[in-house]
């Protein structure tokens, strides 16, 4: 099972007062300085696919997955490797993701409201199905100047489609709430009282701007109490979900209002001829190209290099060297074999995201959230992964067994567990694990793996450990 979030609202709650510091009813296991929260176990249990020896919910399996945690932590204390550069880029990029997480989610969507007047509004509205006439264009401005025009009377909606030649009837459709909220229409029309034949837009639905009149609509039957109850709390998510977003846009382009981003357009086509080269190159097994490097001095190169200057914001000058620092953090994702017209489109909108998240972070910095507690435990858990996972495989290596030819089992009763049973000994008076939080923990069965939506950092959690199959927890005081 696949899951996908666009933002992780979970294990926020209520902030504490100093957002630097952890609170203490989240800690489950303290190992020295580092520590394992109650929401990075569930998380690492449930976020992934965890191994056949440990995916249950019994007592034996949630001390596997226990000592593998604390395993991956310790092997990470030991681990004499550095960090590559690769590596320092992908903890930076993860990074800043979750410091525009935290933003989000501290500055944006806890502080949304939601008024009886607006919730009265938008649950009547959700209960109809509207039938509605459309008129669609990709011209905004028309579609302004078309609303104005109908809403003077100065001609109806048949009138203006008899004076076009494109259009031989008004076309119809049915629209509500459950199937056609967007952000544009719920503040254009599901947050409206709505009235016989009453006009609204323009709005964007799908790829063009439209204008509707509403002909009539049905209303659903009446719920139960408890039906009723359930159906205003799940609408309450949706309408804080959706005012969220809304106001993350405005921030955004509060952000970005007096920034005016100007293509080179030269050296912006090289640039797409460039990655649309290396497109057609790729394996058909592979279904994207994710761009950690700009094509400088490669063969796609078509003599680009990184003193070239891409596009212009507020008078700075981005070169294609500036952009490379931005995608080592923060990739670029292609999809699959499309044209250059397409590809053109995709590129183009992904360096605008790239930008609008390049001010984002900066304001995130003058917010200090880069010493949010939830930050610098992302960051933690991410280089403790990297480091465990690199010294596991040096050793494995080393040993000379080889995850191909060897039997797991081998791994774990010859190398991993008589590894970690050295580590217990030698780190048990700093391990320190809240039984009580431990024992109240309850897990998912479900195999499933986690993404992030539209995020360069896709996967939410790192991979379940694989340091050791051990059950005893003579460690618990």
């Amino acid at each position: 099972m696949i899951l996908t979030l666009a933002i992780i609202l979970g294990f926020y709650g209520c902030s504490t007062e100093d957002p630097t510091k952890i609170n203490e009813a989240q800690i489950l296991v303290t190992i020295d300085d580092k520590i394992i929260t109650v929401s990075d176990f569930i998380r690492r249990s449930e976020y992934n696919v965890r191994p056949s020896y440990c995916n249950g919910n019994s007592v034996e399996d949630k001390q596997i997955i226990l000592n593998s945690l604390i395993a991956e932590k310790l092997i990470a204390l030991e681990s004499e490797f550095d960090l590559t550069e690769p590596h320092m880029q992908i903890l930076e990029g993860r990074k800043e993701q979750k410091m525009r997480e935290v933003l989000y989610n501290r500055h944006i969507y806890n502080k949304v409201k939601i008024d009886s007047l607006e919730l009265n509004i938008v649950y009547d509205n959700s209960r109809k199905d509207f039938i509605i006439s459309y008129i669609t264009f990709p011209d905004k401005q028309l579609m302004i100047e078309l609303k104005n025009s109908l809403e003077d009377s100065t001609f109806t909606f048949e009138e203006w489609v008899k004076n076009m030649d494109a259009i031989d009837t008004i076309p119809t459709r049915k629209i509500n709430y459950n199937e056609d909220v967007t952000e544009d229409m719920y503040e254009a029309f599901f947050s409206k009282e709505v009235q016989l034949g009453q006009i609204f837009g323009p709005v964007m639905m799908g790829d063009y701007y439209s204008i509707f009149r509403v002909d009539g609509w049905k209303e659903s039957r009446n719920l139960s109490a408890s039906q009723n109850i359930h159906e205003i709390t799940t609408l309450k998510k949706t309408m804080k979900d959706i005012k969220a977003h809304i106001d993350y846009r405005r921030y955004i382009n509060s952000l970005m209002q007096d920034k005016k981003l100007q293509l080179h357009a030269e050296n912006f086509e090289k640039l797409v001829m460039n990655i649309h080269t290396h497109l057609k190159e790729l394996p058909l097994d592979e279904s994207e190209l994710v761009i950690r490097d700009m094509p400088v001095y490669t063969k796609y190169s078509m003599n680009l290099s990184e003193n070239d200057v891409l596009f212009t914001i507020s008078d700075k000058e981005w070169t294609i060297g500036d952009l490379d620092d931005l995608i080592r953090r923060d990739p670029v994702i292609i999809p699959g074999k499309v044209n250059e017209k397409v590809l053109k489109k995709i590129l183009k909108n992904s360096i605008i995201k790239k930008i609008e998240a390049f001010y984002i972070t900066q304001d995130a910095y003058e917010k200090s959230i880069d010493q949010h507690y939830l930050v610098i435990q992302e960051v933690t858990v991410w280089s403790d992964y990297i480091k465990s996972t690199q010294w596991i495989s040096h050793m494995i290596q080393t040993s000379g067994y080889t995850r191909t030819e060897t039997d797991n089992n081998t791994i774990f009763n010859e190398l991993l567990n008589p590894i970690f049973d050295s580590l217990m000994v030698k780190y048990s008076e700093v391990i320190d694990v809240n039984e009580h939080y431990f024992s109240e923990i309850n897990l998912s069965s479900i195999d499933m793996h986690t993404f992030y939506n539209e995020q360069s950092h896709s996967l939410v959690v790192p991979l379940f450990p694989i340091t050791t199959t051990k059950q005893k927890v003579d460690y618990l005081k």
